[in-house]
C-alpha cells in the first residue's frame, strides 16, 4: 500500500522531532524520496594521505593536472600509480599517511592539451596509454621498485591514441579500446613485446566505437558509448561473436564504464552523462540483456559516475565531484550506499571534476582513488561495521488503526556467514511483528516484514526497533509508525451559536479546524432526537464555513451538526440548535439595514449603513479559501464604506460583519 499517497496529511505537513518518551510526532511533508532513504547510516572513509604535484601543468579543458589510477605490490610494499598531463607517477604508498613519489615516467605526449590516461597492471608490466597528442603504448617494468622503473616499450606501431585499456590476465590479452573507431587485441604472454592480435571492426563483426571495456576469460563487456552495451566472445580473436547487445534501455546515455560482478551474473554499467543513474544488468543470458535496477547516491539531478570496480561484494564508484561513493552490491536487485569519500572540496557543476579513477585491490584493503585536480588519495580500508546494517527504505509509516504494515529489509553483507538472528523491540507501540520466511537470515538477504495488531497514542509515531544478531555483532534499525483512528468529532463552533436566532437567508455557519479531518458534512435537521431522518439540508467542505443562500422556514427552530471525515473514518459532532427570524423581519443590524453593491464587484465596493453605527462592530473580508484578507473594528460613527478591491484576484468572498448582538454575511464575487 502507498501510505505516503494515501494520507492527505502527509502532503501538507512537516516533521517535527520531540525527545519526550522517546516519541516523534510526525507531520509529514510531501516531498520527493531520494532513491536511498536507508535505515543505516553511511560510512564516512577515512582519507589515510594524499599526493599532488602542484609544478604540474594545468589543462585547458578541466583546470586539472591528473587522470586515472591503479595499484601494484611487491616485497610487501604498496604502489599508486596514477597519470598526469605530463608523466606516469609511481608513488609508494607502503606508509598511506605519507605518499612518496618513487619513479616519474614521461609520457610520449604531455602539456596542457593531455586530459586522458588510462594504465593496467599484468604481473610485473604497467601498461599506459594516452588519449590525446602523438602518444604511443607505454610499457613499463616495476619489478624493481623503488629504486627504478624501466621502460621497455614505447610505440605507436598499434596505436598512437587509445581512450583505455584492459587486461584478461587469465589470457595474457591486451585490450586498447578507444582508439578512433578502432579496438584492438594483443598478445601480452610475452609482456615486454605485445602481438597483435586481432583490430575491429571488420567484415562479419562490425563492432563500433568501444569507450570502455571489461574481459574476463574472454568474454568482453564493450561500453559502445552511444550504442550502449555489447558482450562479445573474443576466444577466436580473429572471429569473435557477438553474444548479445543492449542500446535501448532505461536512461540510456552516454555508455561508459562497467565492471562484472564477482558471480558473473550481473554488470554495473555507469552512463557518463549528467543526472543517469547507474544500471545493474542482468548478463546471465548474454542474448536477452536487460537492465533490471536502477541507482545512485541520490544527491543532486545532475550527479554523475565515471568507473566502477568489485572487490568482496562491494562496487566502488568514483563519482567525479561526488567523491568514492561505496555500494553493497551482494544483492544486486538492492544496491545499498554504505561508504563515501568527497576527494574533491570546491562547488559542485556540470562539467567535469573530481574523483576520476578507484582502485580497491591493494594487498592492505587501502583505497586508491585519484581526483582531476586534487590528486591522489589513499583511503583506508572500509571497516566490517560499515557492511553490518539493517536496511530499510521505508522507515515513517502512517496507517489507520487496524491496518497491516509490511516493509522489506536488507541484512548487510558484512555478518557473519552463519547468518543473524532477527528481532523486534516494539517499545511503546503496541504491535506483533512477524519476519518472513524466518527469524534467521543470511548476509545479504532480502526479508519481509509484517507487523499487525498496531495501536498507540493518538497523533504520536511510536518507534519500533529491527535488531539483528550474529553471536558476535548486533545492529539495529528503527522505523516509526503512525496508527491514526477517525478525527475527533466538532464540539466547538462559532456560528450560529448555541440558541441563537438568524435570519433565513444568507445563514453563515462556522466551526473549528480538526486535526485528521480532510472534508466536512454540514447537515440541518427539524428534530433533535430524531436527526438522522429529518435531515433537510447536507452538503460536504473542505472549508470550516459554508454559508447557506437556500432560505429555511422563517420562524422555526432547527439543529445542525458537522461531521468530521478523514482516511480513518468520520466522527459526527454534537448537535445545537438555532431558530430562524419569524417572516416579515426587518433584517435590521444595529437597528440599520446594510447595502452592499456592486455586485459582481468592479474596482470599488461600496457597503452603506442605513443609520450610523453606535456599538463596536467589526467587518471581514474572506477568500474562498478561508484567508481573511480584510478586518476593520473601528466603524462607531460610519455609515458607509468604501473599499478599494482593484487588487483582489477574481473570485468569490465572503463579507461578515458582526456586532456584540448579531452579525450579517453577503457572498459577493469580485471580476
Amino acid at each position: 500500500m502507498d501510505y505516503w499517497f494515501k494520507f492527505p496529511t502527509l502532503r501538507r505537513s512537516f516533521i517535527y522531532l520531540t525527545s519526550h518518551c522517546m516519541k516523534i510526532k510526525l507531520l509529514f511533508i510531501l516531498s520527493v524520496l531520494v532513491h536511498f532513504n536507508q535505515g543505516h547510516a553511511q560510512f564516512q572513509a577515512n582519507k589515510l594521505g594524499n599526493w599532488q604535484d602542484d609544478g604540474l601543468v594545468l589543462t585547458n579543458s578541466f583546470n586539472s593536472r591528473y587522470n586515472d589510477v591503479w595499484g601494484y605490490a611487491k616485497n610487501g610494499r604498496e604502489y599508486a600509480v596514477i597519470g598526469s598531463t605530463e608523466a606516469i607517477h609511481i608513488i609508494d604508498v607502503t606508509n598511506p599517511a605519507n605518499p612518496q613519489e618513487v619513479q616519474r615516467v614521461e609520457g610520449k605526449a604531455g602539456g596542457p592539451f593531455l586530459v586522458h590516461r588510462d594504465m593496467k597492471v599484468y604481473g610485473d608490466f604497467l601498461y599506459c596509454v594516452a588519449d590525446e597528442g602523438s602518444s604511443s603504448l607505454q610499457i613499463i617494468d616495476l619489478s624493481m621498485l623503488p629504486d627504478t622503473a624501466i621502460q621497455v616499450y614505447n610505440s605507436n606501431e598499434f596505436v598512437i591514441t587509445s581512450h583505455n585499456v584492459f587486461i584478461d590476465s587469465s589470457q595474457a590479452r591486451l585490450y586498447i579500446v578507444g582508439k578512433g573507431s578502432t579496438t584492438s587485441v594483443l598478445d601480452i604472454s610475452t609482456p615486454a613485446t605485445p602481438v597483435l592480435m586481432a583490430s575491429y571492426p571488420k567484415p562479419g563483426f562490425p563492432l563500433p566505437y568501444v569507450h570502455d571495456a571489461y574481459v574476463e576469460d574472454n568474454i568482453g563487456y564493450m561500453n559502445c558509448a552511444n550504442k550502449g552495451l555489447w558482450v562479445v566472445d573474443f576466444t577466436d580473436a580473429a572471429n569473435p561473436v557477438i553474444l548479445g547487445t543492449m542500446d535501448d534501455y532505461p536512461e540510456a546515455g552516454y555508455n561508459h564504464s562497467g565492471w562484472l560482478s564477482e558471480d558473473g551474473q550481473s554488470y554495473f554499467m555507469c552512463d557518463e552523462t549528467h543526472g543517469k543513474q547507474m544500471k545493474v544488468v542482468d548478463v546471465s543470458d548474454p542474448s536477452d540483456l536487460k537492465v533490471v535496477k536502477l541507482f545512485s547516491p541520490g544527491f543532486r539531478d545532475n550527479e554523475i559516475p565515471h568507473n566502477v570496480a568489485v572487490k568482496d561484494g562491494l562496487l566502488y564508484v568514483s563519482h567525479y565531484y561526488d567523491g568514492m561513493q561505496v555500494f553493497d552490491v551482494r544483492n544486486p536487485l538492492n544496491p545499498i550506499r554504505i561508504a563515501e569519500y568527497d576527494t574533491y572540496p570546491d562547488a559542485n557543476a556540470s562539467w567535469y571534476a573530481g574523483n576520476w579513477g578507484i582502485y580497491p585491490y591493494l594487498p592492505s584493503g587501502n583505497i586508491l582513488l585519484s581526483d582531476m585536480q586534487y590528486g591522489l588519495f589513499v583511503i583506508e580500508k572500509l571497516p566490517v561495521a560499515a557492511t553490518q546494517y539493517l536496511d530499510i527504505k521505508e522507515t515513517a509509516f502512517e496507517i489507520c488503526v487496524g491496518e497491516t504494515v509490511e516493509f522489506e529489509m536488507t541484512v548487510g553483507s558484512g555478518f557473519s556467514d552463519l547468518g543473524v538472528t532477527l528481532s523486534a523491540n516494539t517499545n511503546n507501540l503496541s504491535a506483533t511483528v512477524e519476519f518472513v520466511p524466518s527469524t534467521t537470515a543470511m548476509p545479504g538477504d532480502v526479508v519481509a516484514v509484517k507487523v499487525t495488531d498496531i495501536s498507540g497514542t493518538a497523533g504520536i509515531a511510536e518507534e519500533l526497533t529491527i535488531l539483528a544478531d550474529d553471536g558476535m555483532d548486533t545492529q539495529t534499525a528503527s522505523l516509526f509508525i503512525l496508527a491514526n483512528e477517525a478525527p475527533n468529532p466538532i464540539i466547538d463552533i462559532a456560528s450560529p451559536t448555541l440558541n441563537s436566532t438568524v435570519a433565513v437567508d444568507n445563514i453563515y455557519f462556522e466551526w473549528a479546524e480538526t486535526d485528521g479531518a480532510d472534508s466536512y458534512r454540514l447537515e440541518i435537521a427539524t428534530s433533535e432526537t430524531n436527526f438522522e431522518n429529518t435531515i433537510v439540508f447536507n452538503t460536504e467542505t473542505n472549508n470550516t464555513f459554508y454559508t447557506l443562500v437556500n432560505p429555511l422556514e422563517a420562524g422555526a427552530m432547527y439543529f445542525w451538526r458537522v461531521t468530521t471525515i478523514g482516511v480513518c473514518g468520520e466522527n459526527f459532532g454534537w448537535i445545537f440548535p438555532f431558530n430562524t427570524e419569524p417572516a416579515n423581519s426587518t433584517h435590521e443590524l444595529y437597528g440599520i439595514n446594510t447595502t452592499v453593491y456592486p455586485n459582481p464587484v468592479g474596482d470599488y465596493l461600496f457597503i452603506n449603513f442605513k443609520k450610523e453605527i453606535n456599538t463596536k462592530t467589526e467587518l471581514e473580508i474572506y477568500s474562498a479559501s478561508g484567508q481573511r484578507i480584510f478586518y476593520v473594528n473601528e466603524l462607531i460613527g460610519q455609515n458607509k464604506l468604501i473599499l478599494n478591491t482593484s487588487g483582489f484576484p477574481n473570485g468569490i468572498y465572503l463579507i461578515k460583519i458582526n456586532s456584540s448582538d448579531n452579525y450579517q454575511t453577503q457572498l459577493i464575487i469580485v471580476e
